[in-house]
């Protein structure tokens, strides 16, 4: 699940809107590449109020529900996203919020951080969503936004739709088994050697 929700049971009928990959069934779920049923819309608004403003990266706009959460926050003032399809952003940038500065750059997530952070941009918090599903499938693609932000962003909160149970983990098993001359190295390399 996402931030505990796998599952949601309707009570009466809604609106879903679902984005498929060439086929017209919507109960066929290996297809689904988007969608905003109440489990987005609850895994969205519980990573929304644990990013920091006022400046935020999105990777992956997807139906721009964490855009959306933002632009209700007093503290946000700018959301960058980056997304890498033209259709998805043609489809949902006519229906993001005006309120607050929404920047789409279109491109590759992983090639835009760089550039991004070799001409100073700052952030104060990065969110990402470039998957499909939370499955070994889409893992690398987990690892390589999670080492970019880490090479170019490493003192800013980071949170990843899906994998962010396995990301906690993974920085609790770091500190807690890093020895203590390790722990200084690694401060001190990140605070003189940033790229």
């Amino acid at each position: 699940g996402v931030m505990g929700y796998s599952e949601c049971v309707f009570l009466k009928d809604c609106n879903v809107t679902i984005l498929q990959d060439g086929v017209k069934d919507p109960f066929k779920t290996e297809t689904i590449l988007m969608s905003d049923t109440p489990r987005e819309w609850f895994g969205m608004g519980e990573f929304s109020v644990r990013l920091d403003g006022p400046n935020i990266l999105i990777g992956g706009l997807g139906l721009g529900l964490i855009v959306w959460y933002l632009s209700k926050r007093k503290d946000v003032e700018k959301v960058t996203v980056v997304e890498l399809s033209r259709d998805v952003i043609n489809l949902v940038r006519p229906h993001l919020p005006t309120n607050i500065q929404v920047d789409v750059l279109e491109g590759d997530f992983i090639e835009i951080v760089p550039r991004l952070g070799r001409t100073g941009v700052k952030f104060n918090s990065a969110f990402v969503d470039l998957w499909v599903a939370p499955t070994e499938k889409w893992k690398p693609l987990y690892e390589d936004a999670r080492m970019v932000l880490e090479d170019w962003y490493p003192d800013i909160p980071h949170f990843y739709w899906g994998f962010q149970k396995e990301y906690e983990l993974e920085q609790v098993a770091y500190w807690l088994f890093m020895d203590k001359e390790r722990k200084r190295q690694h401060q001190k390399t990140h605070e003189t050697n940033r790229p």
